[in-house]
């Protein structure tokens, strides 16, 4: 599989991130505390809810269904979080 963007709105510490993805090879430097580990949570989480959601059933019906689809909170454990609030960003754009 190859990611070719990365788009965040309003998740943890970020409003908006958009990053162009190489489909050769990617790096994601920095200081301490901006937020690298952020986007590799909401990756995971990307990962977590395709594949409970999407692979896991009949893909033509998920994206037809008119109810929605939840994934519990108590299985977001590779987020690190205390409450829901912590998944999204205080300041909505």
């Amino acid at each position: 599989m190859h990611i070719e963007k990365i788009e965040l709105h309003n998740f943890k510490a970020f409003r908006k991130l958009e990053i162009e993805c190489n489909r050769n090879f990617n790096v994601i430097v920095g200081e301490n505390n901006i937020g690298k580990s952020t986007i590799f949570e909401a990756i995971s989480l990307w990962k977590l809810a395709y594949d409970r959601l999407i692979q896991e059933r009949d893909s033509t019906r998920f994206y037809k269904a008119a109810s929605n689809y939840y994934l519990p909170f108590s299985e977001l454990n590779q987020i690190r979080h205390v409450d829901i609030n912590d998944i999204f960003n205080r300041f909505r754009i």
